[in-house]
């Protein structure tokens, strides 16, 4: 069994909780609008040409899924280098299609990025965000 989020864990504030709960793969996409509308006009941006946070990289590590990603931006940080999730070469669907075969294929790969990525993720908790942001600022008062 899989998840196949197209909303991007948008919808439903109870997926990330069913994934764990169910032990299941997830994957995540993403749509523009919503499914009735998400085919008029269509347009996906290159997640390497811009800076934009990755969003969905830090949803699935906080489900404690593996991440396999292209190698743009922060992706490399985020991931802490790889320990949480696999790195491709951005834009190469091949790499991308042969990450994902890797952890599904390998129980243990898969169970330590898991783990990694659980661990890894819980420092973007918006509860752990906004202490780091508040003790910055009474740091620099």
């Amino acid at each position: 069994h899989v998840i196949n989020d197209i909303s991007g864990m948008r919808f439903d504030d109870n997926m990330p909780g069913i994934a764990k709960k169910f032990d299941v793969p997830v994957i995540i996409m993403h749509i523009q609008g919503n499914p009735r509308n998400m085919q008029v006009d269509p347009v996906y941006d290159d997640p390497g040409a811009c800076a934009r946070f990755p969003l969905k990289i830090v949803e699935g590590m906080i489900t404690g899924v593996p991440v396999v990603t292209g190698d743009v931006g922060d992706r490399r940080d985020i991931l802490k280098n790889g320990a949480a999730g696999i790195l491709v070469a951005a834009g190469d669907k091949d790499a991308l299609a042969k990450g994902i075969l890797h952890v599904l294929q390998s129980p243990i790969l898969a169970e330590h990025m898991e783990n990694e990525a659980y661990r890894l993720g819980a420092v973007y908790y918006w509860d752990v965000l906004v202490l780091d942001f508040v003790n910055a600022l009474d740091g620099q008062r």
